[in-house]
């Protein structure tokens, strides 16, 4: 789904700007 893509596509960006910690796992 598209928000699925969106969402790891905010994590990718969240990860590359080394926001690791922003990154809730809640997606697991």
């Amino acid at each position: 789904t598209l928000a699925r893509v969106r969402d790891e596509l905010a994590e990718r960006l969240a990860v590359a700007s080394g926001d690791r910690a922003a990154i809730t796992p809640s997606s697991c």
